[in-house]
């Protein structure tokens, strides 16, 4: 999605071929988006709605799953880190306590005037050791956390 045009290309990957086949585009103007930056999300909304409908005649396939980019001057990713106390007196690793880590990222990080759009945790240490996958039904005294803000 460009500040003028928002484009859409539907491909299609072939078994054994490394790169998609494009087999169709859409195309249409931009409203509610100027200069980088989103100010109306309804008009953005319809402009990407038109592109998409205009991609699927084109290549006669319904489109189900999408990646979007927006560009922008001030669109920007930050890796935070934060520390959370395990709350259960067994030691084993709840959601809440996943919760908290992830608050003190975000607490962590310069948010004047900025909104989080997304979070990827990036990796996770109990009592000091690097685990793999999520955490939840461990045992330990100490969650560390490290995550992705965009």
């Amino acid at each position: 999605m460009g500040s003028t045009t928002t484009r859409v290309v539907v491909g299609e990957f072939l078994k054994g071929e490394k790169n998609p086949k494009v087999v169709g585009v859409g195309e249409s103007e931009t409203k509610g988006i100027r200069h980088g930056y989103i100010v109306n999300i309804s008009e953005a909304v319809s402009s990407l709605k038109n592109a998409i409908s205009m991609a699927e005649k084109n290549s006669g396939i319904k489109i189900r799953r999408a990646f979007v980019s927006i560009g922008g001057v001030t669109l920007r990713g930050d890796v935070s880190s934060g520390i959370g106390i395990i709350s259960k007196a067994d030691g084993e690793v709840t959601g809440l306590d996943i919760n908290k880590a992830l608050q003190d990222c975000e607490d962590n990080l310069n948010l004047n005037n900025k909104k989080v759009i997304k979070v990827f945790p990036l990796s996770f240490k109990l009592d000091g050791k690097e685990i793999l996958g999520r955490p939840e039904g461990m045992k330990g005294t100490k969650l560390e956390m490290c995550h992705f803000t965009f």
